[in-house]
């Protein structure tokens, strides 16, 4: 990176998130890209640890699952956890006329959302433990759901996740790679969506309300943006 490591570096670790933090997102995930390149994983997983999720949900969210984020393989699960629990916070405009154009809108993104993460990890058993990680929050297990929410289990399920009958970047697609690596969370989808006769607006109007219950209800969430750019760890670390 150069001259461009400078503005960022030299300081603690809370000032390097703070900085990042104050970046435009394009701007801040080629930073962080960066600092990976120059100075180590270990450091960008610090980094993003304590960079609010927002942010990095918003790097995220720049991509889909054909061409994810530089930063989407080095989250760690208690940070995917966060991005998940938040996300739902920032959905606008589910009650307007065009309400039900909004709702499967919001259900493509999570979709693609939680497939850019699972395919740019390559690694089975990493999957593994993120797809165990999301089980194990109840907000996070609802947003897993989501995608698969009206979807019909294919007759004759593979676990190949090569089958040319299966679309990447498709709820089929999706479950795939969940069972793959995590069999018992496939488990509690099929469950979950066997059981449910539920409406997609229904749903994502009640997962709305429940991330807004899960956070802090004396909160003005209408300015939840600044409350979440604050730093969840401040160690004072010092960069090299």
């Amino acid at each position: 990176m150069g001259n461009d490591l400078k503005p960022i570096s030299g300081g603690s670790l809370v000032k390097v998130v703070e900085k990042i933090a104050e970046m435009p997102i394009s701007v801040a995930e080629k930073a962080i890209d960066d600092i990976a390149h120059y100075q180590g994983d270990e450091l960008v997983k610090e980094i993003l640890h304590n960079l609010a999720p927002v942010k990095i949900l918003a790097m995220l969210k720049q991509h889909d699952f054909s061409c994810p984020s530089i930063i989407a393989w080095i989250l760690s699960p208690e940070v995917i956890v966060n991005i998940l629990t938040i996300d739902p916070l920032f959905w606008k405009n589910i009650y307007n006329d065009n309400g039900h154009d909004n709702f499967f809108q919001i259900q493509n993104d999570a979709l693609d959302l939680i497939a850019s993460i699972l395919t740019n990890v390559k690694d089975r058993d990493r999957q593994g433990e993120i797809l165990r990680q999301i089980s194990c929050n109840s907000l996070s297990l609802l947003y897993l759901f989501l995608p698969f929410i009206g979807w019909q289990i294919r007759k004759e399920q593979t676990l190949f996740i090569e089958d040319p009958d299966i679309d990447f970047g498709t709820a089929d697609h999706l479950y795939e790679m969940i069972r793959w690596a995590a069999p018992q969370v496939a488990e509690e989808i099929y469950n979950f969506i066997c059981s449910s006769q539920i409406s997609l607006s229904y749903y994502i109007t009640d997962l709305w309300s429940e991330a807004f219950d899960y956070f802090e209800p004396n909160h003005d969430y209408n300015h939840v943006e600044t409350i979440m750019f604050v730093p969840i760890d401040r160690k004072e670390r010092k960069l090299q």
